[in-house]
């Protein structure tokens, strides 16, 4: 038999048992603690990956969006409320997007302006030219109504042509009708502006 160094001690085996099995009991409590934590971390993980994807088909879905001219400044809404990197991104999205727009409508109203600008330059009866500049002002701007006024030598604006779609009203101008409508919206009874 071998001799037993001074360190070692005797262990009765009931002892040798409990201490194992408090050992297994904090190992397998350990296991559950992992096995709880590497769920949690896939479950995340699957979280964040869901997000991405949403994050990716939103921008993708934005992009075609201003391909064709139709972005609309609320679809990234919930994308650039978030304080982190990927409502940096949306911002940053929104802001090319808004650009597009702007870039676009300016594009459309050069193409609208240029044209005008030749056919009135051409123009040479003035009733006919302040109507065109009148029509073309209202497609420009998607109003259903304007009017012209010049400024008299004594310094008060004189209705020239007034027109409205909805109301069917077209006086002044080549119209040959009476402006009155338009007068009594800038002038009191009195006369006064």
């Amino acid at each position: 038999m071998k001799s037993k160094t001074p360190h070692q001690k005797e262990l009765h085996p009931q002892t040798t048992i409990t201490t194992l099995q408090a050992r297994i009991q904090e190992l397998e409590t350990e296991i559950a603690d992992l096995t709880l934590l590497h769920e949690t971390t896939v479950e995340h993980g699957t979280t964040l990956e869901n997000e991405l994807i949403d994050l990716v088909a939103t921008l993708t879905t934005v992009a075609r969006e201003l391909e064709v001219g139709r972005f609309d400044v609320q679809s990234l809404r919930w994308l650039i409320d978030r304080p982190d990197e990927l409502g940096e991104l949306g911002r940053v999205f929104q802001t090319m997007g808004n650009e597009v727009i702007a870039r676009d409508r300016r594009l459309r109203m050069l193409r609208v302006i240029i044209p005008t600008g030749v056919a009135l330059s051409a123009e040479k009866d003035f009733n006919r030219l302040l109507e065109t500049i009148l029509i073309e002002a209202q497609k420009l701007s998607h109003a259903d109504g304007g009017m012209l006024y010049l400024l008299t030598p004594n310094k008060t604006l004189q209705a020239m042509i007034g027109r409205n779609e909805t109301l069917g009203i077209a006086q002044g101008g080549t119209s040959g009708v009476a402006i009155d409508f338009y007068e009594r919206l800038l002038y009191d009874s009195d006369g006064n502006p």
